[in-house]
């Protein structure tokens, strides 16, 4: 009986690639999972995922976000947007006396800057998006970021912009567009005099 027992399976062609290395999920268009038990009963089918032709390592990422059932789900965004949010106090430093033209003046102090993302997603159907709910109302979410300067991948915390969505609509029905606004969880760590 699997009623009291809960499966996290990795659905995306990167994952899948591993366990299937014979299909080379460049040429496929769109995929299924499905789980079939010992009778060749459909017990769970997963919505039918899309994989873009287009998306690049640069110009895409990844969120990893709570859904209703208390696991984490994933999904690739396209950017969009990407705005670094400055804020900073001034202040007048004293000038020399002889006047040094390099000393004194407006000075900039506590400054605090957060980078915030606008990003697109578009190769949902109207089926997934009740799932798509779950992303926009999560409370928790991360975002993947690839390591640099010798730092390893990981997993950085974002907070989710909240805006109305339309999920749902009579017009244009099956061509719907995610986009999601969120923000780094940390500000930025720069110098700070």
């Amino acid at each position: 009986m699997l009623n009291d027992i809960t499966f996290d399976m990795p659905a995306g062609p990167g994952n899948l690639a591993v366990l299937f290395p014979a299909i080379d999920f460049r040429m496929v268009d769109e995929y299924l999972l499905e789980l079939i038990n010992d009778n060749d009963e459909t017990v769970v089918t997963t919505p039918t995922f899309r994989v873009s032709k287009e998306w690049t390592a640069i110009s895409f990422f990844r969120l990893h976000f709570l859904n209703y059932n208390g696991r984490f789900d994933s999904i690739s965004f396209h950017y969009y947007n990407r705005t670094d949010d400055v804020k900073s106090t001034t202040w007048t430093k004293a000038s020399s006396y002889p006047l040094v033209k390099s000393y004194g003046g407006m000075q900039r102090s506590q400054v605090r800057a957060r980078n915030s993302f606008k990003a697109i997603h578009s190769t949902y159907s109207e089926a997934a998006q009740k799932w798509l709910e779950e992303l926009l109302e999560s409370p928790l979410a991360f975002m993947e970021l690839a390591g640099h300067d010798g730092q390893p991948d990981d997993y950085v915390p974002i907070v989710i912009t909240d805006k109305q969505t339309t999920t749902l609509k009579e017009e244009d029905r099956f061509n719907y567009e995610t986009v999601i606004e969120f923000s780094m969880a940390h500000e930025k760590l720069g110098v700070k005099l």
